[in-house]
């Protein structure tokens, strides 16, 4: 008697799991499909990118020896193709070197939109961002509007970013142009009485300050 009753309950057991799976069976496979699809495009876009950026690395290696070479023009063309300021990769590399390329073939404002485009960027690293803004206002110091340039290197001046020192040297040399000889020389002096300033820096910072105050 107690097999016939186990039978009985296996039987109404199959049936209801054959009419969930009736029921949801279809899903279940949609969703492993799903999943199966989702892990295999995860991985081909992993090996894309790989694949992109070992094409960049062999792009840029090509810039170089252009440059090397002397061929400019073919070396601009290439990084123009790989260059993208709000990368964090080797197509950031390309980006700075365009635009110094750029800036030495005269086209500065090319250039500086370059480097400003990094500047204000979240991709790329800290550092690079602040060296971009470096670049930036050094190669409008001639031609710029010094108080305007001071401004947008006081962020950078007033932080613990490495490029401080540099940011309040050209803050400094700003307001010379400026005709601001005592606030060029309090700002040489914090680049002098800094910590971790470059000797060839200190050095400097400290000549301009003795010949501002006499």
């Amino acid at each position: 008697m107690t097999d016939i009753f186990t039978e009985v309950d296996e039987d109404i057991r199959k049936e209801r799991y054959l009419h969930l799976w009736k029921k949801y069976g279809p899903w279940a496979i949609a969703l492993a499909v799903l999943l199966v699809a989702s892990v295999a495009g995860w991985q081909g876009w992993q090996a894309y990118q790989q694949s992109q950026a070992e094409q960049a690395s062999e792009r840029y290696i090509e810039a170089a020896r252009a440059i090397d070479e002397g061929e400019r023009g073919a070396a601009l063309s290439t990084l123009d193709e790989i260059a993208r300021p709000n990368a964090s990769d080797t197509t950031l590399l390309a980006a700075f070197r365009q635009a110094e390329l750029m800036a030495q073939e005269g086209e500065t404002g090319e250039a500086v939109a370059i480097w400003e485009r990094i500047a204000e960027s979240s991709g790329p690293p800290p550092h690079f961002r602040s060296l971009a803004t470096i670049y930036a206002v050094m190669h409008q110091v001639e031609e710029g509007n010094p108080q305007a340039l001071s401004e947008r290197l006081e962020p950078l001046a007033q932080s613990d970013d490495p490029f401080r020192h540099t940011a309040l040297e050209l803050q400094a040399l700003l307001a010379q142009k400026q005709g601001d000889d005592s606030r060029a020389a309090e700002l040489y002096g914090r680049v002098v009485e800094g910590s971790g300033v470059p000797a060839a820096q200190r050095q400097r910072a400290e000549q301009m300050r003795a010949l501002l105050e006499g």
